[in-house]
């Protein structure tokens, strides 16, 4: 799923992350890539401070694309680009420093030395219905007619607000009203 022309010149070469997700039924499958700027992929292994000061954190996509398989044919249904909030980016860069730094020289099964390389982990994920994705801290229902998310839930900050009454019941509320 390379990026398109006009940001291969601005992108990696390849996608930070890329995951997919069969639908429930099985007629649809979703394939979601993060793409961080070139200049974020050249400076990530140098970086050694618990911030993300001087790191590329703006100019991030996420590309979702959705494939009818259903009928044999395996048809593109739909592509939608979707670009990720620097703030949020930053938040979480800066996190994966600071986890780098503790996890450094370290090696056994559980923490992998994949920090000293061109990767780190990075939340994402795809709904059993393929319409809802859940990039960093942002929720995303989709409209796969209308190319694009049609709506945008930010989820809380910290982890002191995530109770079953302040955190996630306003959550499914505002999904279920979409």
């Amino acid at each position: 799923m390379a990026p398109s022309q006009f940001d291969s010149q601005i992108l990696t070469s390849k996608p930070l992350i890329s995951l997919s997700k069969e639908r429930d039924d099985g007629k649809m499958v979703g394939v979601l890539s993060v793409w961080p700027p070139k200049s974020f992929e050249e400076a990530w292994p140098k970086a050694t401070e618990s911030r993300a000061e001087g790191l590329a954190c703006e100019g991030w996509v996420a590309r979702f694309k959705v494939w009818d398989v259903g009928s044999g044919a395996k048809d593109k249904v739909n592509h939608i680009r979707i670009p990720l909030s620097a703030i949020e980016v930053k938040y979480h860069v800066g996190r994966s420093i600071t986890l780098r730094k503790v996890l450094e020289g370290r090696t056994n099964r559980t923490t992998p030395t994949v920090f000293n390389k061109w990767s780190m982990p990075f939340p994402a994920a795809i709904s059993s219905q393929v319409n809802l994705l859940i990039i960093l801290n942002t929720v995303y229902l989709l409209d796969l007619t209308l190319s694009k998310a049609v709506q945008e839930i930010r989820l809380p900050e910290s982890d002191t607000n995530l109770s079953a009454t302040q955190g996630f019941r306003p959550l499914r509320e505002s999904l279920r009203l979409a």
